[in-house]
């Protein structure tokens, strides 16, 4: 689902979406079932290849599954509405050539949303595009792209989260603004993380006079019963630049560390 690289600018990705739908039977809902994914998505956003002008590359795309029920009709014992991906997932932006615009190369929305469960190995990666500028040339262009449009959000409302994936929702790198990093959300009933999250502000290059560095994202785990851990590393910092980026913060089911809190 790629966008295709262009010598005058890069293509959107596409998108990849799954749902499973309940059903009413008398007084109770029936799950539809579980959602099983084992296999690579390459959705990125196309890149621009020319070497001379203001080029854009391409809008990353997104990944959506849905197993949902309506769980306050009360579930049928021994049915379940799980999601459960395995594989490396990348909706990236594509890289641009002297951008004058943080917004675009932007990456989409990564959701599983599993009434009963989520389950989520391998990797997701959606990063802001990063611009290839590299002639010193001041501030007026080559700005990495934001990874701000779309969280990376994974929910049980009655079941556990259970990721041990490596994520990442970092800024693009431009040698005059670095890109902001995005969110990174997990809420249920229960949440065990084991993956690094990487939510980074995109590096500028500090010897430019003016550039600025991308500020850090957030992370958010959330356990609906007080109940979980967390484990691995959390990178919420801002980026390189004459003027470096904030840093973002993180929710670790208990407590909260970082400048954002």
């Amino acid at each position: 689902a790629k966008g295709g690289d262009g010598f005058s600018g890069g293509g959107d990705g596409d998108g990849l979406y799954l749902y499973t739908y309940d059903a009413q039977m008398a007084d109770m809902e029936l799950p539809g079932g579980d959602i099983v994914v084992e296999a690579d998505v390459d959705a990125r956003g196309g890149s621009a290849t020319g070497n001379t002008g203001t080029l854009y590359g391409g809008y990353g795309g997104w990944i959506e599954a849905y197993a949902d029920y309506d769980e306050y009709y009360g579930a049928i014992t021994g049915v379940s509405s799980k999601v459960v991906f395995s594989g490396n997932f990348d909706i990236s932006g594509g890289s641009s050539l002297n951008s004058d615009s943080q917004s675009v190369a932007d990456t989409g929305y990564f959701t599983l949303y599993g009434t009963s469960g989520v389950q989520l190995s391998g990797s997701v990666t959606a990063d802001g595009g990063s611009d290839r500028a590299a002639d010193g040339a001041g501030t007026a262009n080559g700005y990495g792209s934001h990874s701000t449009q779309q969280w990376v959000w994974l929910e049980a409302p009655v079941g556990d989260v259970r990721s041990s994936a490596r994520i990442s929702k970092a800024g693009g790198n431009g040698e005059a603004r670095g890109g902001d990093g995005g969110d990174v959300g997990m809420w249920g009933i229960n949440v065990y993380r084991t993956g690094a999250i990487n939510v980074r502000g995109g590096a500028a290059n500090p010897a430019i006079s003016g550039s600025t560095g991308g500020d850090g994202g957030w992370v958010e785990l959330f356990s609906g019963t007080g109940s979980g851990a967390s484990s691995g590393a959390v990178n919420i910092s801002g980026g390189a630049g004459d003027t470096e980026g904030d840093e973002g913060g993180f929710w670790n089911l208990f407590t909260c560390v970082g400048a954002n809190c």
